[in-house]
């Protein structure tokens, strides 16, 4: 899922920047592409109750060691983000050392999804122009 979401990025990047042209076939894959996206955000993670007004780089990357998952069987983490009609769609994951999702007995995966209304400056320097956030 990691390499679709990076692909998906940067033909949007490209899309954006005119290095490639949008063709109605185009139009009509990347919606179903973000729609497959969205399906599946819903199904791994539910919304969190909060809307957090700001998200710091500090407050991010401490998640990442306060909810680690009990096995410690992540190698790295991911952040996503995402336009939303409130802010930016927040979702934060543990990847093993094959960039899958290290999931729960259950199925799902550890991480949670918050919509966040702004960033920090450092947060927003870490994403730069992109909107997958890869931690080491």
């Amino acid at each position: 899922m990691i390499d679709a979401l990076l692909s998906w990025g940067m033909w949007v990047k490209d899309l954006l920047t005119g290095k490639k042209k949008l063709s109605l076939s185009d139009l009509e894959q990347a919606q179903k592409i973000a729609r497959e996206i969205n399906d599946w955000l819903h199904k791994i993670l539910p919304l969190g109750p909060e809307i957090v007004p700001e998200m710091t780089y500090s407050e991010a990357m401490k998640y990442f060691v306060t909810a680690k998952p009990p096995e410690s069987s992540f190698k790295r983490a991911a952040i996503l983000i995402q336009p939303h009609p409130q802010g930016r769609l927040f979702l934060q994951v543990f990847l093993d050392a094959q960039d899958d999702l290290v999931c729960k007995p259950d199925g799902g995966p550890y991480g949670r999804r918050l919509i966040v209304k702004a960033f920090d400056d450092e947060l927003q320097k870490a994403f730069g122009d992109k909107d997958l956030l890869i931690v080491e």
